[in-house]
């Protein structure tokens, strides 16, 4: 057996090959919802199986994370996939009175504009289910310094990938 593939069986029960280099890049995330949201989409387009996906995201955990998990197998805790998303969002995500919202609200450029895109981006995906898409926008440009808000209102982009492309064209 090759060492740098994991051997799993699809739902199909047909062979699936996945590359450990693959695999960790996305299971050694620091943000564990996005963490999660990559495992559940690679996990759905090999069709792993429930009990592979706990098997060969918990093989990966490191440091904190394997602590935490070899707890939870101690304890008898978890046995399927959804369970452990679960409690791996109980243990390492937000915490559970945070307002993702808000949190988006509230957020300003203090830095670069690529800084700024990725701290917005990162709090929509916690919101994205309270944020319409035309809302995004909005929300994205008020929070750009005035200077850059201002041109890139102008250009009055229809989508977020447009607003962020203009702000980026605009500090080149």
């Amino acid at each position: 057996m090759d060492r740098d593939h994991n051997n799993l069986v699809s739902e199909q029960g047909n062979p699936v090959e996945i590359s450990n280099n693959e695999l960790k890049e996305l299971l050694l995330r620091e943000d564990p919802l996005i963490w999660l949201y990559g495992c559940e989409k690679f996990f759905n387009h090999q069709r792993t199986v429930a009990y592979d996906r706990v098997q060969l995201a918990a093989f990966h955990l490191l440091g904190e994370a394997q602590l935490w998990y070899q707890q939870v197998e101690a304890d008898k805790l978890l046995v399927e996939w959804d369970e452990f998303m679960e409690l791996c969002t109980l243990r390492f995500g937000p915490l559970a009175y945070s307002n993702p919202l808000g949190d988006l609200v509230l957020l300003h450029q203090t830095g670069s504009v690529e800084l700024y895109q990725k701290q917005f981006q990162e709090k929509l995906a916690r919101a994205s289910s309270m944020v319409w898409v035309d809302m995004q926008v909005a929300l994205f440009t008020v929070g750009l310094t005035e200077s850059i808000r201002l041109e890139v209102e102008l250009y009055a982009p229809v989508d977020l990938a447009r607003a962020m492309n203009i702000a980026r064209a605009l500090k080149l």
